[in-house]
């Protein structure tokens, strides 16, 4: 029920992306459209913000991912009889999480050809192990499956959070944060496409997938054995198919977990990559941010995430709270989908204008849910910590702002005359 209203809520914004894909298909995607719909003074400082958010995100992600890989380890040694394996310590589960975002930005840097093609393979691979995870449930049965896995791992049982469709509403946030946000990334580097039906397709055809790749599993796990176990750490769609598959047979979906986390953070790279050099383009970055290698990778701008991420990774393992205060990306980025929605309304077409329009209030809504989720970490002793963060970025897109105006004026430049020309694709 979550993954569908998620669905629906997104799904407007979606419509908007896909119509202002099709009419201004560049580099940078929705920073193009904001900075050219809407005043600079506004918009340009936001999307700094938000950039420079991004890898807060990858970072949050790849902490994620060592929590992921441990778990796998912790099953498929469990079920193949190879005994317990000693927990991760703070250097191990760095470096497992940094490793794999390190050789993601060096095939980023040394091929940026074969990036797309590692993502289609990641895309295929992973998707065959959601396919294959959910039917090996269906056909052994998730209520037999679960006591026995609890059995197994010796978990105790418990609720958390709201029954009910208050509940529901809990999980909405987490999965429009993790999930149906990917509405950018396609759009993001439109000009690269290499047929421009395919930005008909892209946005709309992955909330399908992200609704049915999350709907069905969780559909089929529903139940309240499945309930009271979700909250222990260990139980998830992931393990407890692993334990279904068998010896074996489980490395299967443990790969395909691995596939989901490696492309998460591929799409992040290219994504990233791509916001800033369209800024540097702009002159709102310096130049060196928009230099591109003979192979046509942008060196600067991947050697600048990775600077960032690795530097956000740490957060978590440093401070017991720290997992939780890199959440603070949500609301900056719920503001620049707000922009981004108002930017529609300024295209031609009533179609993106009504999109727009209707995405407005179902971001509030998201807002609201942010704020009041107990799972964000945006509430209580918190609260300092997600207000100097968030005003920080702010900040920092402010002042780059105002430093490229005076830095383009000192040459007979005027920025926000930059702005309203539209960049070729």
């Amino acid at each position: 029920m979550a993954a569908l209203v998620t669905f629906l809520i997104s799904l407007p914004l979606g419509l908007a992306y896909t119509l202002m894909s099709m009419q201004l298909p560049r580099t940078g995607g929705d920073y193009v459209w904001i900075s050219r719909k809407l005043s600079p003074k506004l918009s340009v400082p936001v999307a700094v913000a938000m950039t420079f958010n991004m890898p807060t995100y990858f970072a949050l992600t790849s902490y994620f991912w060592s929590s992921s890989f441990e778990q796998i380890l912790l099953v498929m040694f469990k079920i193949d009889g190879l005994g317990q394996i000693p927990s991760l310590g703070a250097v191990a589960t760095y470096l497992v999480a940094a490793i794999p975002f390190m050789f993601l930005v060096a095939i980023n840097v040394r091929r940026p050809s074969a990036v797309s093609r590692l993502n289609t393979y990641l895309s295929i691979i992973a998707c065959f192990a959601v396919a294959y995870g959910t039917l090996v449930l269906y056909l052994k049965g998730v209520s037999p499956l679960s006591h026995s896995f609890a059995s197994t791992f010796s978990l105790v049982p418990r609720l958390n959070g709201q029954p009910g469709f208050s509940g529901t509403l809990e999980a909405v946030p987490l999965l429009s944060a993790f999930s149906f946000i990917w509405v950018f990334a396609g759009p993001a580097v439109a000009a690269e496409a290499r047929d421009r039906k395919a930005l008909k397709l892209n946005v709309l055809l992955s909330q399908l997938l992200t609704l049915a790749l999350i709907g069905v599993p969780f559909y089929l796990m529903k139940g309240p054995v499945s309930s009271s176990l979700f909250y222990t750490g260990l139980y998830n769609f992931w393990t407890l198919a692993m334990y279904a598959a068998g010896p074996g047979a489980g490395w299967i979906l443990a790969i395909g977990l691995i596939a989901w986390e490696i492309l998460e953070l591929s799409m992040g790279i290219l994504v990233f990559s791509r916001y800033i050099l369209a800024m540097a383009l702009d002159r709102l970055l310096p130049e060196l941010l928009g230099q591109i290698n003979s192979r046509g990778s942008p060196v600067p701008a991947h050697l600048l995430d990775l600077l960032l991420t690795l530097s956000f990774l740490s957060v978590p393992l440093v401070s017991s709270v720290g997992v939780l205060a890199l959440y603070d990306f949500l609301p900056l980025s719920l503001v620049y989908m707000g922009l981004v929605a108002i930017a529609a309304t300024k295209f031609s077409g009533k179609a993106v204008k009504f999109a727009g329009a209707l995405s407005l209030p179902l971001l509030s809504y998201l807002g609201w849910a942010v704020i009041m989720s107990p799972y964000l970490g945006l509430r209580g002793n918190l609260l300092w910590i997600n207000l100097v963060y968030l005003v920080s970025l702010l900040g920092l897109g402010v002042s780059i702002y105002l430093r490229a105006r005076v830095k383009c004026k000192k040459i007979g430049v005027q920025l926000d005359r930059i702005y309203r020309e539209v960049p070729p694709s």
